[in-house]
C-alpha cells in the first residue's frame, strides 16, 4: 500500500505487553469518544487470540462502516491483530484509509519488534498512529503512576513512588497493583505513607489480607474464616476492616447503577478498577443482591466501633462475629 494511512486521532495500533495497558489506552480514547460511563456493550470487539472463534474480516469492516444509530459512534477494537491474516490486513487497511467520520477503530498487539515489522513493513502507518506501550521502563511508568495518583487525588511521600518501582523490577503491571492496594489501605486519606506500604508488603504470603477480602465479596464463607484465622497473624484488625468496608462499597456501587439507575456502564466511572475486574464484581455482587447495603453497613459500623476500643485478640473475635453476621445476613434473604 503506498497511501498513508493516517485519520490521526481515530485510528490507533497500540503495541503493549500486556493487555492491562491496551486496556487502559482504549477506556481513555472510548471515553473521550462516547463520553465518561460509557457501556462496555458498546465497544465492538474482534478478538484474534481466541483460536476457537476468529472474527471474519467482513464482520470487521461492516462494523466499521455500518452507521451507528443509538451512539454517536462506532467504536472497533480488534484484539492481537498481528494473529490475523495477512490477506486479511490487506482488506482492512484501505478501509482504515477512508474511514467514516462517525468510527474509531483501535488494534492491538503484543508482537515483537521482528514479528510487528514484518506483519505491518507494507503499510504505510505513521508513527502519529502508533502508540508504544512495550518498552516501559522506571521513567514511563513513574510517569504515568503519577497521572495515576493524581487522577484520584492521592499523594505519595517522597521517594515511595520510585521504591514500588525498583522493588517490582520495573514491571508496571505489579506497581499498579501494589497502588491500588495503597488506594484501599488509605481510604480517604490523601497523603500514602512509607507505613502504608509496609502494611501491604506481606501480600506475597500464602494467606494474606487481599485474599480474605476476595473471599469475603465472593460469599466464600469457609475460605473467608480460614484466610481471617491466619491475616490476623500478621495484620492489625483495624487494617483488616477498611478493605472489607470497600469491597462491599464497590459491590453495591455496581448494584445501585444496575438495579435502580439500571445504568451499569456508568460503574466504570465510580470504581477505581479495569473493566476485567469490574467483572468479577458483577459476580460478586450476584450474591448480595437480595441483601440490603444498609444491613451490611450496619454490620460493620458495630464491628468498626468495637475494634477501636478492643486489643488485638479480642478485636479478633470482632471480626470473626462480623463476617457470621454478614454471611447470615445472606443466607436469610
Amino acid at each position: 500500500m503506498t497511501a498513508k494511512i493516517s485519520n490521526a486521532g481515530r485510528f490507533y495500533i497500540v503495541r503493549a505487553s500486556d493487555d492491562f495497558f491496551s486496556e487502559d489506552f482504549i477506556n481513555k480514547l472510548a471515553t473521550k469518544a462516547l463520553g465518561v460511563g460509557f457501556e462496555k456493550a458498546n465497544l465492538q470487539v474482534f478478538d484474534y487470540s481466541d483460536k476457537s472463534a476468529i472474527p471474519e474480516i467482513t464482520a470487521v469492516i461492516e462494523a466499521i462502516n455500518t452507521y451507528p444509530f443509538l451512539n454517536p459512534i462506532n467504536f472497533i477494537v480488534v484484539k492481537q491483530f498481528g494473529k490475523m491474516k495477512i490477506d486479511d490486513l490487506r482488506q482492512l487497511m484501505p478501509v482504515i484509509l477512508d474511514l467514516p467520520e462517525f468510527a474509531y477503530i483501535v488494534m492491538t498487539t503484543n508482537m515483537e519488534n521482528k514479528a510487528y515489522e514484518a506483519k505491518t513493513k507494507e503499510f504505510d502507518i505513521p508513527k502519529v498512529n502508533i502508540t508504544d506501550l512495550s518498552q516501559w521502563g522506571a521513567y514511563e511508568i513513574k510517569k504515568w503512576m503519577g497521572e495515576y495518583l493524581k487522577e484520584y487525588n492521592k499523594t505519595m511521600v517522597p521517594g515511595l513512588l520510585e521504591t514500588i518501582i525498583m522493588e517490582s523490577n520495573e514491571d508496571a503491571i505489579f506497581v499498579k497493583n501494589e497502588i491500588d492496594k495503597l488506594f484501599l489501605m488509605a481510604g480517604e486519606r490523601v497523603s500514602i505513607t512509607e507505613k502504608d506500604y509496609a502494611m501491604i508488603k506481606g501480600s506475597d504470603r500464602e494467606y494474606d489480607i487481599w485474599q480474605l477480602v476476595e473471599a469475603v465479596g465472593a460469599n466464600d464463607e469457609k475460605k473467608a474464616f480460614m484466610m481471617l484465622d491466619k491475616v490476623c497473624d500478621t495484620t492489625e484488625p483495624v487494617m483488616i476492616l477498611g478493605p472489607i468496608f470497600s469491597q462491599f462499597q464497590k459491590i453495591y456501587t455496581y448494584l445501585y447503577f444496575d438495579m435502580v439507575a439500571k445504568e451499569p456502564g456508568k460503574i466504570y466511572s465510580y470504581i477505581r478498577t479495569w473493566p476485567s475486574e469490574v467483572e468479577k464484581i458483577k459476580t460478586r455482587a450476584s450474591k448480595f443482591r437480595q441483601t440490603k447495603y444498609d444491613d451490611v453497613l450496619a454490620i460493620i459500623k458495630k464491628a468498626d466501633k468495637k475494634i477501636k476500643l478492643s486489643d488485638k485478640k479480642r478485636a479478633k473475635n470482632v471480626l470473626y462475629v462480623m463476617l457470621q453476621e454478614i454471611f447470615l445476613a445472606v443466607k436469610t434473604k
